[in-house]
């Protein structure tokens, strides 16, 4: 019986890049470029949010920019699984107060690869806020998605 099985070669990412995007429930959406060395990866991720002004709110534009470092934990022929950390901030500009906050990221995620160029991949992250005072320290967690097209 194993003489008719074929071998499955892990998914080897080295040296490719990604471009997609990503949906996240706490950062909202970005631009995503994903860059593999070996089973380490970057990411850089570039998300904008505009807000109109209103009667009763001021408006504003933040710019969510993010770096990660990603570990690949394993690999199989159509889906890595792999640990991130990294740095986000929110940038914030409005006509009454600028707001900026920066966060420390930690999380897990998996890809899947519907074909030799395209991944979806589903993630979970925990943020915590840095240079916050102990008494506000504040931590989110997210969930996402996204996808990426791999040259």
């Amino acid at each position: 019986m194993s003489a008719l099985a074929t071998p499955s070669q892990a998914r080897d990412l080295s040296g490719h890049l990604g471009l997609g995007g990503q949906l996240d429930s706490v950062h909202g959406a970005a631009f995503s470029v994903k860059y593999w060395v070996s089973e380490l990866g970057l990411q850089a991720l570039f998300g904008l949010d505009t807000v109109k002004s209103t009667e009763t709110e001021v408006g504003f534009l933040e710019y969510r920019p993010a770096i990660r470092v990603l570990y690949a934990m394993t690999r199989s022929r159509r889906t890595n699984l792999y640990g991130l950390v990294g740095l986000s901030a929110q940038l914030r500009r409005s006509s009454v107060d600028s707001g900026n906050l920066a966060f420390f990221d930690a999380g897990i995620g998996a890809e899947y690869f519907i074909s030799d160029e395209l991944g979806l991949a589903a993630h979970t992250t925990l943020s915590v806020e840095l240079g916050a005072s102990p008494d506000r320290i504040v931590s989110t967690a997210a969930f996402g998605a996204s996808f990426h097209f791999y040259f």
